[in-house]
């Protein structure tokens, strides 16, 4: 093993405080994976010290029910020439999944369980392609459109503000 790649490895104290929160979340198992999926690692011991502080530090936020920030270095630019497939999803794609989360009143466990049921994958949403991204997005405004009864075209034509401003306070 490379001496310097030890010196960037999660602590003991980084892999307690990560499965004391995971306990104390009840996150499930398949969930757990899934978020150390959206890092490429298998297990906790393979994160980085920085990886690990970032889980902690979203861990801990979802604790004490603040807002959890998505790192924008998983943000693509949105483009549209064709490549949407590879491109990370765009900041208007989080915020729209975002905001789409919290009017349908679901949990990040929830959030991943369809992400999972839309694209086939244990994707965390800041890791989703703007494919996929797109996929969820429309499976979530249909799902709003049902228990709103209104059509999913009137939705979908809607900006994230003013999605936020008409159902938030439904």
């Amino acid at each position: 093993m490379n001496p310097q790649a030890k010196e960037y490895a999660i602590s003991s104290n980084q892999s307690r405080a990560i499965h004391t929160l995971k306990a104390k979340l009840g996150i499930s198992e398949d969930n757990y994976r899934a978020i150390l999926s959206a890092y490429k690692k298998e297990s906790s011991k393979d994160l980085t010290s920085t990886e690990a502080g970032e889980i902690i530090s979203n861990f801990s936020n979802r604790l004490n029910g603040k807002k959890n920030n998505l790192p924008p270095r998983y943000y693509g630019k949105g483009e549209r020439n064709g490549k949407a497939k590879n491109s990370n999803l765009s900041q208007l794609q989080a915020k729209r999944i975002d905001i789409l989360e919290k009017i349908l009143g679901w949990d990040s466990v929830r959030t991943l369980d369809f992400i999972k049921k839309q694209t086939g994958n244990n994707s965390a949403v800041q890791m989703l392609t703007m494919d996929n991204a797109g996929k969820v997005i429309v499976g979530m405004e249909k799902i709003l459109s049902w228990n709103k009864r209104v059509e999913y075209g009137e939705i979908n034509k809607l900006s994230n503000d003013q999605i936020q401003r008409k159902y938030s306070k439904c």
